[in-house]
């Protein structure tokens, strides 16, 4: 008990050495426990799949090419989607970047395309199940949504400059 009495006067006496000593203790703790987060979240937690210790992914490999890891083709997942009896189900993913936006435009994003067995395969449902892409009332909805929007943010500005007199508008010019 005395030992820590001593060691508490001591980090009363010189504050520049306690605040320091305790800004490096909270720093250590913080980076502890932001790696912990990530080696749990990516390594010792499972995917959140049913059955996600099942899930293999296959890639093609062409190392005369110098390609260790690439997805497969169209014709590759068409060839093995039926023809391989350990797999449940099978099907492809592939990152790729699109140009977005208007003609001309450089804009590009990264995107993923799956194959419609996708999300039966990772035993989930997607989130629009069951809604076509043209649902009418979904895009009427939308629409309305959206023009209800845009007409107040077009009204909040609208309405503050009909109440400021144009006269002191234009002497603050």
């Amino acid at each position: 008990m005395n030992d820590l009495r001593f060691a508490l006067r001591q980090l009363r006496k010189a504050p520049a050495f306690t605040v320091t000593a305790l800004a490096t203790v909270a720093i250590c703790l913080g980076a502890n426990l932001a790696i912990f987060a990530v080696i749990n979240s990516i390594l010792l937690r499972p995917l959140p799949f049913p059955q996600s210790d099942r899930l293999v992914m296959i890639f093609n490999t062409y190392p005369k090419a110098g390609v260790e890891r690439i997805g497969p083709s169209l014709t590759n997942y068409y060839e093995r989607r039926g023809n391989i009896p350990a797999f449940s189900s099978l099907s492809m993913l592939r990152d790729s970047t699109e140009v977005v936006g208007e003609t001309g435009s450089t804009q590009q994003e990264e995107v993923m395309r799956v194959s419609p067995e996708f999300f039966t395969t990772l035993g989930v449902e997607p989130v629009l199940f069951d809604v076509p892409p043209l649902h009418l009332a979904i895009l009427l909805g939308t629409a309305a949504l959206m023009s209800a929007v845009s007409l107040v943010a077009c009204l909040i500005p609208a309405r503050r400059a009909t109440k400021v007199d144009p006269m002191i508008a234009l002497r603050a010019e």
